[in-house]
């Protein structure tokens, strides 16, 4: 018994110290307490210093080319200027579909890769990214850079990139937030056992130590910091904040999107999964795609 109990109050000082040596920066708005989360968001979100939101994260970024750092509590790195690297093919060379590549502003306005062209420049509203090649005749009957109209009666290829893409993309931060960080709809990220938060990756960012260790519940933001476990997380190259640099260059496919995941491999998101989740708040999705949720 006694042995159990110096076990217990060793790995609580552990993880005390591991907690003490997480610097001041981690408080940038991580909330552990339900009620606090949920006043935080009713009262009006807003990203960390230097971030700001991006749509096809789903979470707050910080700009092109840069990331997190949070010792500082700020984005650090060099902005990229002009236009995303335009997608390289070679990656996804093994699937035997002829690919083109592409640029988006919005899962509905689409152009042929033009590194001069407005949807091509890096930023967090945009996108490069590969589909279909055949895709690029789509675009040209209903004319390049229009916004495309998913009730009309456009090329199957061109629906299926629309879908893809309306499945990565919530262009609302309000949205985010109702979903991935509140209860809402059952997105919202709460650790409650044990050292899970380590398992998810998490425990440099939650400051309470008693949800560390099971007493409590962690309750992660995952709009702000998006990383593993959060239910807007993907699994790309880059570091909180910087993950739409990894994300560009993605490809989708008539039921999958596929990108390359942090340990180099391809790695494939159903499509109707993701229509799924956003489509718990744009419902007219589901029927748009005819989802099977």
């Amino acid at each position: 018994m006694h042995f159990t109990t110096f076990l217990n109050f060793a790995s609580l000082a552990t993880l005390a110290t591991a907690a003490a040596a997480v610097p001041s920066a981690f408080e940038f708005g991580q909330e552990t307490s339900p009620a606090s989360l949920e006043t935080r968001t009713n009262k009006g979100f807003s990203c960390p210093n230097t971030m700001s939101y991006c749509p096809w994260t789903k979470s707050c970024s910080c700009q092109p080319g840069m990331q997190w750092d949070d010792r500082k509590g700020c984005c650090v790195g060099n902005k990229m200027t002009g236009a995303w690297p335009k997608p390289s093919l070679d990656a996804y060379v093994s699937i035997g579909i002829e690919l083109g590549t592409f640029c988006a502003a919005s899962p509905t306005k689409i152009v042929p890769y033009d590194a001069k062209h407005k949807y091509c420049q890096a930023s967090l509203e945009n996108v490069a990214f590969c589909a279909p090649k055949t895709v690029e005749k789509d675009l040209v009957k209903i004319g390049v850079g229009i916004d495309i109209d998913l009730s009309a009666n456009i090329g199957v290829d061109l629906k299926n990139t629309c879908a893809g893409l309306s499945g990565l993309y919530l262009g609302s931060v309000v949205d985010a937030v109702a979903l991935f960080n509140t209860n809402k709809f059952g997105f919202g990220l709460s650790v409650s056992a044990g050292f899970g938060g380590l398992k998810l990756g998490l425990f440099k960012s939650i400051k309470n130590l008693s949800c560390l260790i099971g007493l409590t519940n962690c309750n992660y933001d995952c709009v702000s910091h998006c990383t593993k476990g959060c239910g807007n997380y993907i699994d790309v190259v880059g570091k909180v904040g910087g993950l739409i640099n990894g994300l560009v260059g993605f490809c989708v496919l008539p039921d999958v999107v596929l990108y390359i995941n942090a340990a180099g491999k391809i790695v494939s998101l159903a499509i109707e999964g993701m229509l799924c989740v956003v489509g718990k708040l744009l419902t007219v999705l589901l029927k748009t795609f005819k989802c099977n949720c």
